[in-house]
């Protein structure tokens, strides 16, 4: 009798590499037949799946910002016994702290990375180069280069970002780029204590206000760009900056997707002098864990024993996809392939890297729907960076009192 494994999935560039190029190769292997689900909102799948008891998932996909809401529901287990068990083949201390961290909550792993995105910074080094300029460090030299690199009349700018609500284009960068000004944990006061939102605090807004700056060094309808615009803005050589996952360095370098193959840097966005937490990668992503309600748990395993294995890890490399382990972050030619891969290497040895920038807690979401709606309001002009802020602040306080969460300063 065949053996099949049934697996929600996560439509991310480096998770459908391994899908669709190494999982032929595990069947091969094992004798093992792989169904991935990708159609739909794997969040609403896997939490149907559990509340109906049907169990007809054994591998789940996660997004590290939902893990909590997922354990809420109860729909992982912990891998922590299959992980001491098996350490050999494994080898999880060499994988990358953020890789660690991020099926991580409370002290147990309860997934295995699929699709690390660490907050970077694309550099169009050629424009730079002949500029006479290097990477920017700080916030205010970007603004700078920006200035004297954006030239309109040759559909050349400085600088681009998302900034609209839809497919949280705007939130998640925001977040992300507020680290940079030494805001890793700005959102909730003391979580799990007291979850009274403290977005109306000094760096989130000076991160806000400096956002009338992008827009000046920015394309023209960049206030209201997508993902997708943003995307296309870099790849196609009109933008000469762009803070974005590291996941995405594989668009770029792709000649089907990208103009401007082997003319980028990706280095780490800039910091904030005098604010040394500035300087932390915030990093998200994917990973996969096994159903709590699977009958083939150990055969789920033995999946995605696989998938994080070394041998496996290094074949991911080869056929297109992102360095997950110490090791291969210190290959010299895995840095010259990914030019990221040196600077994360160093921050993440140094602990320099945080997943929880974005609180994870089961209401993440909800943040995700007020502030996309607000901050959305400041970039359009509809509401000053005071106004949009003190809304969603005081949004997000009125749902969490409502929701039960400890909100201490009413």
């Amino acid at each position: 009798k065949t053996i099949t494994l049934n697996v929600i999935g996560n439509n991310h560039n480096n998770t459908l590499i391994f899908i669709r190029k190494l999982i032929p190769e595990f069947e091969k292997e094992t004798g093992i037949q792989v169904k991935v689900d990708l159609a739909g909102d794997s969040k609403m799948k896997a939490l149907l799946d559990i509340k109906s008891k049907k169990g007809f998932y054994d591998i789940i996909a996660f997004d590290s910002s939902n893990l909590p809401e997922y354990l809420k529901a109860r729909v992982l287990i912990p891998l922590d016994n299959y992980i001491k068990r098996d350490n050999k083949e494994v080898q999880w201390d060499d994988v990358m702290l953020t890789g660690r961290m991020l099926g991580t909550w409370e002290g147990k792993v309860y997934g295995i990375p699929s699709n690390i995105q660490i907050w970077m910074m694309m550099n169009r080094k050629d424009i730079l180069d002949a500029a006479g300029l290097q990477v920017p460090q700080t916030w205010d030299e970007l603004y700078q280069y920006g200035k004297k690199l954006t030239n309109p009349e040759k559909k050349q700018y400085g600088f681009v970002t998302q900034c609209a609500k839809t497919f949280n284009s705007m939130v998640h960068s925001f977040w992300a780029i507020m680290v940079g000004f030494g805001g890793l944990r700005v959102t909730l006061k003391d979580p799990p204590k007291d979850y009274t939102p403290i977005l109306t605090g000094p760096i989130p807004l000076e991160t806000l206000k400096f956002y009338q700056k992008f827009f000046e060094i920015g394309p023209p309808g960049m206030n209201v760009y997508t993902w997708d615009d943003a995307i296309r803005s870099y790849s196609r050589g009109e933008s000469v900056i762009y803070p974005i996952y590291s996941d995405a360095w594989s668009i770029f370098e792709d000649p089907t997707q990208s103009q401007v193959v082997g003319k980028s840097i990706m280095t780490p966005q800039p910091y904030y002098p005098g604010r040394p937490e500035s300087k932390t990668l915030p990093f998200g992503g994917w990973c996969w864990g096994i159903s709590s309600l699977s009958k083939q748990k150990e055969t789920a395993w033995k999946l995605l024993k696989w998938m994080i294995k070394p041998e496996t890890t290094r074949k991911w490399i080869a056929a297109g996809g992102i360095p997950v382990r110490i090791s291969e972050l210190k290959d010299t030619e895995i840095q010259k392939q990914y030019s990221w891969a040196k600077y994360a290497l160093e921050r993440d040895l140094a602990g320099l890297v945080d997943t929880d920038y974005r609180p994870r807690f089961p209401d993440w979401a909800m943040i995700e729907t007020i502030f996309g709606e607000e901050l959305s309001a400041y970039c359009t002009g509809a509401k000053t960076a005071e106004q949009a802020l003190a809304d969603g602040n005081q949004r997000l306080k009125e749902y969490l009192i409502v929701k039960g969460y400890p909100v201490l300063s009413k």
